[in-house]
């Protein structure tokens, strides 16, 4: 029998491993809530003071728009004063956009759910562990370099 504090070889492996897991979790939640901040931040500083858009029949001033979801920014504010069509010109990033920002909200917004014996957050964590972030930085820089020109330049 183990006293207390013993632990036994396969419990170090373990403990080893959790604590690998959770630095890596803890690193990987991180940098998806800044590269989502870095966009929402980029956008924000794109808005006029003195703007005033209609979206969805409603006035919108500078900030009311600076609290929009990034997809309706992207999709609706980004055309009318960048004239700038990413969803059209850039699918694929703007669909990574999108991505990371529901991973981002996910991680921020935890809600407790189950489903088929699975709850939401192992179904998270899986997605925060698969995760390309190489996909999320590179749509990332092209968004903010289609927007303004060389803004995000490699050394």
């Amino acid at each position: 029998k183990q006293k207390k504090n013993e632990y036994n070889s396969a419990d170090i492996i373990s403990k080893e491993k959790y604590e690998r897991f959770i630095d890596y979790f803890e690193k990987a939640t991180t940098a998806i809530i800044f590269l989502v901040t870095s966009v929402e931040a980029f956008f924000n500083q794109l808005l006029p003071d003195d703007i005033e858009l209609t979206i969805d029949g409603e006035s919108q001033s500078k900030s009311s728009l600076e609290w929009k979801d990034l997809k309706t920014k992207i999709k609706s504010v980004l055309p009318e004063i960048e004239k700038i069509n990413f969803l059209e010109t850039n699918l694929k990033d703007y669909n990574n956009i999108i991505e990371i920002q529901k991973i981002r909200n996910d991680l921020v917004h935890l809600k407790k759910e189950t489903f088929e014996n699975k709850t939401s957050y192992q179904e998270l964590i899986k997605k925060v562990h698969d995760i390309e972030f190489d996909k999320f930085v590179n749509s990332t820089k092209i968004f903010m370099n289609t927007v303004r020109k060389d803004f995000i330049e490699e050394e």
